[in-house]
């Protein structure tokens, strides 16, 4: 099988929601999540762990859901670098809401160019799960 790599941000219950920027990579039995800063965020997932791998729809996000383990029961790993969705101190009525929406039209905006790239991941990572990688 050969190997495909991407820079991601891996974002999860524990990272929070700006998350942690590194390399993931699909290896034989596992993906392999490498920050670039901060060891503690390595992340090895076995491929028997994983029970399905998807592309959110209309986002530049690889969702990974898990099943029998004491990781989050949920991996995202975005294709680029997650919008903010901080608001000011003392929000006025609908900034909070006004927030989410912009940063949900920023990540629609730059889902284009990486669809095809997250498909592949999701193409590779099912045919490694079936064996077939």
């Amino acid at each position: 099988m050969e190997t495909i790599s991407s820079t991601v941000w891996m974002v999860d219950r524990r990272t929070g929601r700006d998350g942690v920027r590194g390399e993931l990579t699909l290896e034989v039995d596992r993906l392999t999540f490498r920050p670039d800063e901060d060891a503690k965020w390595h992340t090895a997932i076995p491929l028997a762990e994983m029970r399905r791998a998807h592309r959110v729809l209309g986002s530049p996000v690889l969702e990974i859901l898990l099943s029998g383990t004491e990781e989050p029961r949920v991996v995202g790993f975005y294709f680029v670098e997650p919008p903010s969705l901080a608001v000011p101190e003392r929000p006025r009525l609908g900034k909070r809401r006004s927030a989410k929406r912009a940063a949900i039209v920023e990540l629609m905006g730059s889902n284009p160019g990486k669809k095809p790239e997250i498909r592949e991941w999701v193409r590779r990572i099912e045919e490694a799960r079936s064996g077939r990688g």
